[in-house]
């Protein structure tokens, strides 16, 4: 079978780059975890137009590095990288893939946020990481687990305010579970932070839906250690 077209989003339209869909090719977690590895990273390169993907090894924290400079043992969430430079890419099964692409400068980042690395504000460093103004930068949220199914404790709705990354009155926003458990949605929490780093709404994209509830999406939360990752990737422009 081949693999499904990868999601993309005419805001990142000048931007090679591609939100990977679960595909039977993905055999195992592993799928994604190495450049020039397995059937279907070779056909999200095809598809994509991006060839080799940069990857790190992902650690759920808020460090960042320059995909010209990385490898598969670099313990780093978000890669960054400038015209010139590689695809960068991030593994995601619930956690949130954020692209950012600056339009003037043509540098990308790719970040993976899980509520930890949103708490740590991964997003908002990438933007401040891109080195131009937040106003030139654009951003696409992929697919993660959504407010119908992310259920946590209460602490972890405590940090995200702490943190910054929700507002004290959206603190309940999204109810509570059959379980009683609050109910986070962890892309708006990302969006927020966006905004709040200069980012317009309009430079904001969500792209897919909830990867719990949909099965054509990978996620560790549904399918535990037997879940696949997918890939989101961009590259810089020249």
């Amino acid at each position: 079978m081949p693999a499904p077209v990868p999601l993309r989003t005419p805001l990142l339209g000048p931007f090679r780059h591609g939100f990977s869909l679960r595909s039977a090719q993905e055999a195992s977690d592993h799928a994604f975890e190495a450049p020039g590895r397995g059937a279907a990273l070779a056909a999200f390169a095809v598809a994509t137009g991006l060839g080799e993907v940069r990857q790190t090894k992902q650690v759920h924290g808020a460090t960042l590095v320059e995909g010209s400079v990385s490898s598969e043992q670099t313990e780093a969430d978000g890669l960054l990288s400038f015209p010139g430079g590689p695809a960068v890419g991030v593994r995601t099964a619930d956690c949130v893939p954020i692209l950012l692409a600056d339009r003037v400068s043509g540098a990308v980042a790719a970040v993976h946020a899980g509520w930890r690395g949103v708490v740590a504000g991964i997003a908002p460093a990438a933007v401040a990481r891109l080195g131009s103004r937040p106003g030139t930068i654009l951003a696409a949220i992929g697919p993660a687990i959504g407010p119908c199914c992310f259920e946590v404790g209460p602490e972890v709705v405590d940090a995200l305010v702490d943190g910054g990354a929700m507002p004290e009155d959206r603190r309940f926003a999204n109810g509570r579970s059959r379980a009683g458990k609050p109910l986070v949605d962890l892309r708006a929490c990302v969006a927020f932070q966006l905004e709040k780093s200069g980012l317009s709404k309009e430079a904001i994209a969500l792209v897919g839906g909830c990867t719990y509830c949909d099965d054509e999406y990978h996620s560790f939360r549904r399918d535990g250690a037997a879940s696949g990752r997918m890939l989101a990737a961009i590259a810089p422009n020249s």
